[in-house]
């Protein structure tokens, strides 16, 4: 039986914002990704990661530096960008 496929999230629903987008995949402890939200806050970044322990510090950490730019998940990526991925362009 296969799975129906979700339905996909626009960006503009996952940051409140038509800013670019730039996506990461596996991003790990996120470090460079705090790095380059902090040093681009018109930019918004979507981290996809494994490891749903690394997500949510990467979340806690992101909070704590106030930085709403950034979204990060952790389902399987292959499936993420398949089925909930909006349709639309992303910078890098």
């Amino acid at each position: 039986m296969n799975p129906v496929p979700a339905t996909p999230v626009p960006w503009s629903a996952v940051f409140g914002n038509d800013r670019r987008v730039e996506v990461e995949i596996g991003s790990g402890r996120g470090d460079t990704l705090l790095a380059a939200a902090a040093a681009a806050p018109a930019t918004n970044f979507f981290a996809v990661e494994y490891a749903a322990t690394a997500v949510a510090k990467l979340v806690r950490r992101a909070a704590r530096h106030r930085l709403t730019n950034l979204r990060a998940i952790a389902p399987d990526a292959p499936c993420a960008i398949i089925h909930r991925a909006p349709d639309a362009p992303v910078a890098a």
